[in-house]
């Protein structure tokens, strides 16, 4: 008898263990396929990962992805976002439509600064932007970069700057509503800047960046915070300033900021006020301790500043849309410290930017 039962007993054992082992079978199966191979394969992102990191046509797993990511950009210490098993894909949620603002981004570079700068751009906030383009004097197909038929050096910067505004309304005027130049140690929070773009039309003359008030009667925007042309202000630029010697600087020498700030006012684009509804700046021409009270008050700042600016925690808005003179090691924190870092009690929906394409944290 207790033969019997001891048989039954171990049994029931086995059964239980058998059962439990298949559950969990199922459970690392559906998992899987969530964070693996079939959630990349079927999501939106599935076109930008084969296309920019694999160009191959099958489903990538999230392995693949970040070992092919850091073979190819020479980077051992890409985020862990950038790894896409941890992303979701959603819907347009009707207090998130302005991550649809499309955007250009191009990138003032050059041969000696595109592994050192901008390759350190492209790792962190390059791929939010709906597109990216990174301009030089020479190519570079495998990065790559775009070469305009300019010299190199600070005296040059304007002519590079003309060029590429020429080549982005040839060759991608249709693709974007704003377009946005920025510097290779420029750091561009590109969900901020599409916020702002939100309440604005890019149909009107307009263009946004850091307000000085020197050189041109309505003040121009500070070349390193960048600064972000409507459609209609690219259009008026290309078309009615460039071919004027009247209305904008023949010459390829000059300061690229103050330059474009005398055509653009020359054709009617409008100076605009970037700042937030608490008269917060949102372009930081500097990194952000100078604006925390290390900026010495003899600085040359002061006397260019349309603005007055508050010293310390008030002095900057809550959606910073970029910081300059950024270095390498910085654009790494910058990038760890605003999308990985979250205090407990705080309570949103948190998305990343994927060439324009939303995903959920």
């Amino acid at each position: 008898m207790a033969t019997g039962i001891s048989t039954v007993r171990h049994g029931l054992i086995g059964l239980v263990l058998f059962v439990s082992g298949f559950l969990l079978a199922l459970i690392m199966i559906s998992t899987s396929s969530v964070h693996g191979t079939d959630f990349i394969g079927s999501s939106p992102i599935k076109q930008y990962t084969q296309q920019r990191f694999l160009n191959k046509s099958e489903p990538v797993s999230s392995r693949q992805y970040k070992v092919q990511y850091n073979r190819l950009t020479n980077e051992s210490t890409i985020m862990d976002h950038k790894i896409l098993h941890n992303l979701t894909k959603i819907a347009d949620d009707s207090d998130d439509k302005f991550l649809n603002v499309r955007v250009l981004c191009w990138v003032m570079t050059s041969p000696f600064t595109l592994l050192s700068k901008a390759r350190h751009v492209k790792n962190t906030w390059g791929w939010r932007c709906d597109k990216t383009l990174y301009m030089s004097s020479v190519e570079n197909s495998s990065f790559p970069s775009i070469g305009l038929n300019v010299t190199e050096g600070r005296d040059a910067l304007w002519a590079k700057t003309k060029e590429a505004f020429k080549y982005i309304y040839k060759h991608h005027f249709d693709e974007a509503d704003w377009f946005l130049k920025a510097d290779d140690d420029t750091f561009l929070i590109v969900e901020n800047l599409k916020y702002m773009l939100a309440s604005q039309n890019s149909s009107d003359p307009i263009y946004f960046g850091h307000n000085f008030k020197t050189f041109v009667r309505q003040g121009y925007m500070s070349g390193g915070a960048g600064y972000v042309l409507s459609k209609e202000a690219l259009d008026r630029f290309v078309n009615k300033a460039l071919p004027n010697g009247d209305k904008c600087s023949a010459s390829g020498s000059g300061a690229e900021d103050v330059e474009l700030g005398k055509c653009l006012q020359n054709v009617g684009v409008v100076a605009g006020d970037s700042r937030d509804s608490l008269n917060r700046t949102r372009f930081l021409p500097f990194g952000l301790e100078y604006f925390l009270g290390s900026m010495p008050k003899n600085f040359w700042y002061w006397s260019y500043q349309k603005y007055p600016l508050k010293v310390g925690r008030e002095c900057c808005s809550d959606y910073i849309i970029t910081f300059h003179y950024v270095n390498p090691k910085e654009m790494y924190l910058l990038e760890f410290y605003i999308y990985k870092i979250r205090p407990a009690s705080y309570h949103q929906n948190h998305y990343y930017l994927i060439n324009g394409t939303k995903v959920k944290i």
